[in-house]
C-alpha cells in the first residue's frame, strides 16, 4: 500500500501545474466538462521561475541576509 501511495504522490507531484490549472477554471466557472478537462490536460506547459514562486504560484518574498542587510 505504501508503494501505491508513493506513486500517487508522484504523480500528483510531476502534473502539479495542471491540477492548479484544473483547480483554478474550477475556481472561475465552477464546473467543468471533459472536453474542457481535456483540453487544459493538451496544453503545453508554460515554464516559470520556481525559484521566485511558492508551491502556489505567489511571488517568494527574499529573506535578509545576515545581519539584516538585503542585497
Amino acid at each position: 500500500m505504501k508503494t501505491q501511495h508513493l506513486k500517487a504522490l508522484e504523480i500528483l507531484q510531476k502534473n502539479r501545474q495542471k491540477l492548479d490549472e484544473i483547480a483554478m477554471y474550477l475556481y472561475e466557472k465552477e464546473t467543468i466538462t471533459g472536453e474542457e478537462f481535456m483540453e487544459i490536460l493538451q496544453r503545453p506547459i508554460a515554464i516559470t521561475d520556481t525559484r521566485t514562486q511558492d508551491d502556489y504560484g505567489q511571488p517568494v518574498q527574499e529573506e535578509p541576509m545576515a545581519g539584516g542587510q538585503e542585497v
